[in-house]
């Protein structure tokens, strides 16, 4: 059988530091026919000459195209415009902080020869921080097609770097907005919507977690109290978007017959009540007014379990506090 061609996309924003290294690992995978398309998204730091570079005296036998958009995109609207311009059978996607390993693609393409019904196809991940020096994984368990697709369709994707769809996943539904900063929970789901998922066993992507990543913001590697409540005012917002755009998906796919409605309706019901959590949290974060009556209200009609209850409020009453704990918790660990 003829290998197919792969596209590998490369987003880059604001990351002089780690794209070099980005950068290399693309033009080093061991696939072909591979098209590159690397992007920088109005960077405003020195990513764009660290792209020249690092390209300026390739030779190899990838298809190279490099872009700089005239202005910043954000995440989501980014991946849209160049999964348009992909030609191959997978869309690949890499972020310019992270490494991708040199076989990444060859394992995807085997992966999608042997199950053309594939959508979206990720692997496990090896965690690094910023300086390249491995964290103990606190996730990354291999599960099967079944479990996995039952965990995107309930709102939980798998890690959003690992990822690689197919062109159907951005063609069958509405362009994915600017604004929208975590744009796995949408595709994923988009793409359990239309066909199968898979994960592969292996950890095909070194996944980097700092201070200036969105999720890493959001953890103990936040520079500050101050910048982690940023992150994740940001990261809240961002899944509250992503879940309403799930919502308006599930309607586009049950009238073009993708899932039955009673299926429809369950998951509808489940990614409601997601959506309300999150619009607590939100609300609580902005200090806007009645949100401490929105989130006893969901506390005291179940929406929220106790455990969630307290954290929602901890997290968005007090995120100061919260950061210090997570930072002792980290400590200790």
């Amino acid at each position: 059988m003829t290998a197919p061609l792969m596209s590998f996309v490369l987003l880059c924003y604001n990351q002089e530091k780690f794209v070099a290294e980005a950068i290399r690992a693309a033009l080093a995978q061991d696939y072909t026919p591979l098209e590159i398309l690397i992007s920088d998204d109005a960077s405003q730091d020195g990513t764009w000459t660290v792209i020249q570079q690092q390209i300026q005296n390739y030779t190899g036998s990838h298809r190279l195209q490099v872009i700089r958009q005239s202005v910043n995109l954000g995440v989501a609207a980014h991946i849209q415009s160049l999964a348009a311009l992909a030609t191959g059978k997978l869309v690949v996607l890499a972020a310019a902080d992270d490494i991708s390993m040199p076989d990444r693609v060859s394992w995807l393409a085997r992966e999608l020869v042997q199950h053309p019904d594939l959508a979206y196809i990720g692997s496990l991940l090896r965690f690094i921080d910023e300086d390249g020096r491995d964290i103990p994984a606190r996730f990354g368990a291999e599960m099967n097609e079944s479990a996995l697709k039952n965990s995107i369709l309930s709102g939980d994707p798998f890690a959003g770097a690992s990822a690689a769809y197919t062109p159907a996943v951005f063609q069958r539904f509405p362009a994915l907005p600017t604004g929208l900063n975590i744009e796995d929970a949408v595709l994923q789901f988009r793409a359990a919507l239309l066909g199968g998922v898979k994960l592969i066993g292996e950890p095909l992507v070194s996944y980097r977690t700092h201070a200036t990543s969105l999720i890493g913001g959001t953890t103990h590697y936040a520079a500050s109290a101050r910048a982690y409540r940023q992150a994740l005012l940001k990261i809240v917002h961002s899944a509250f978007v992503a879940r309403q755009i799930q919502l308006e998906d599930l309607d586009v796919a049950r009238a073009a017959g993708l899932i039955a409605k009673s299926e429809a309706d369950r998951l509808h019901v489940s990614l409601m009540a997601r959506k309300q959590r999150e619009e607590v949290l939100y609300k609580l974060l902005v200090r806007r007014k009645g949100a401490i009556g929105s989130w006893l209200t969901a506390t005291l009609r179940g929406r929220l379990s106790w455990r969630d209850s307290i954290k929602t409020a901890a997290m968005g009453l007090a995120p100061s506090l919260w950061y210090r704990y997570i930072r002792h918790r980290a400590v200790r660990t």
